[in-house]
């Protein structure tokens, strides 16, 4: 099936084509700082980006794929070879970070490294390179599943008390799982991203559809034991962008199994989301904050919802409750277009302003992130074609 938002609301087609225009502008202008191919945006500071290698801490080994994510999405915007020859730099040099296993195989984000930046250039192009490096990434990751439990772990290879849990961030890594099974044939890829979507339903999700950030397991006997947060209001508060990739995350699923308990769960983990917007339809940083709060705002939450949506609307259309959603996302988009986004006459990077990376430590606040930018930029694309999806 296909679902493009703007042929069911024609009053943005004009206003996104232009806000597409506007983020292809920008990214083609801070091309030139990333031209040698193995630089990526890190921290946000005066209006512009660090640049640093792959695998730097200052992308917390995590956020890296997400600026050859942008150029893939600029390239299919705009036909612009300089954008697929800058990604396809990017793929060696991902390829190369792979191979050498540099902070590759302790940690969960394998799919945020490899999905925007190689499995989208192997569907784009053909490029073999990319397809190994994605396939080798879906290996590592596939190593973290705790068949006690069933989970795929978070960090660390201590399998002790502290260290065996699971997060729902992870929710958007295990489509690169379900990739590499359809690719592969490896059934074993396919089971053991399933079974860390139904045990992140299972425990992860409470009865109202909010969410834990983290949860912890019993090593011993693979039982729940809590939730807790790192970058939430609290361990029993709703972060945000952590119910964003639970939303998302079950969007995807659900394309890839068509299992309806996966549509239930999407619909209870959404209503909350969308009961629980402000105004104007993105997130503050944490849902325990409404209309009137001096808290700032997450605008990545509200890209990643937003895909979340679009990518549902496309299996379950006719779903008595996605026209309200879909309205919703229309509101979403509009805001984020006009009140959120960056323009090039301003001079400083980034795609997408307001976005809040992590409040409790004080990190990234009120700034654009390289993951905002690219689920913005994949948002604008969803919403104005019938787009084949990275993830």
């Amino acid at each position: 099936m296909s679902y493009v938002l703007v042929e069911h609301y024609p009053e943005l087609k004009l206003m996104l084509s232009d806000a597409i225009k506007e983020a292809t502008d920008i990214l083609k202008r801070d091309m030139v700082k990333y031209a040698s191919g193995d630089l990526y945006p890190a921290r946000y500071a005066n209006g512009k980006y660090v640049a640093v290698k792959n695998a730097d801490p200052l992308c917390y080994y995590w956020e890296e794929g997400f600026w050859p994510g942008q150029l893939w999405l600029a390239y299919e915007a705009t036909g612009d070879e300089a954008f697929r020859k800058l990604a396809d730099k990017n793929v060696d040099d991902f390829y190369k970070r792979v191979d050498e296993n540099n902070h590759i195989d302790w940690h969960h984000d394998l799919g945020f490294l490899y999905t925007p930046s190689c499995v989208s250039a192997y569907m784009l192009t053909g490029n073999e390179t990319a397809k190994k490096a994605a396939l080798m990434a879906a290996y590592s990751l596939s190593r973290r599943f705790r068949p006690r439990g069933q989970f795929i772990q978070s960090m660390s290879f201590e399998l002790d008390e502290p260290n065996y849990k699971f997060i729902v961030d992870t929710m958007l890594n295990i489509p690169l799982l379900f990739w590499a099974a359809k690719e592969t044939g490896e059934e074993s890829y396919r089971q053991k991203a399933l079974a860390h979507l139904n045990t992140t339903v299972k425990y992860a999700m409470r009865e109202d559809g909010t969410t834990y950030h983290h949860f912890l397991m019993d090593e011993k006997t693979g039982g729940p034991i809590k939730g807790q947060t790192w970058q939430g209001d609290g361990d029993e508060s709703c972060w945000s962008r952590g119910q964003a990739w639970v939303v998302y995350g079950l969007a995807l699923g659900y394309g890839y199994t068509k299992d309806e308990k996966i549509l239930g769960h999407f619909k209870k983990a959404t209503d909350y989301v969308m009961n629980h917007m402000p105004e104007d339809f993105v997130p503050y940083w944490d849902f325990v904050y409404s209309d009137g709060s001096e808290e700032p705002r997450d605008s990545s939450a509200a890209a990643i919802i937003a895909c979340g949506i679009l990518e549902m609307a496309k299996h379950a259309p006719e779903c008595d409750f996605m026209k309200g959603y879909l309205d919703k996302v229309a509101k979403m988009m509009r805001s984020m277009a006009v009140s959120y986004a960056n323009k090039l006459k301003n001079g400083t990077e980034g795609l997408l302003l307001h976005g809040t990376d992590a409040k409790p430590q004080g990190e990234g606040i009120d700034v654009p992130l390289s993951f905002g930018d690219y689920f913005y930029m994949e948002s604008l694309i969803r919403a104005t074609r019938d787009w084949k999806s990275y993830w």
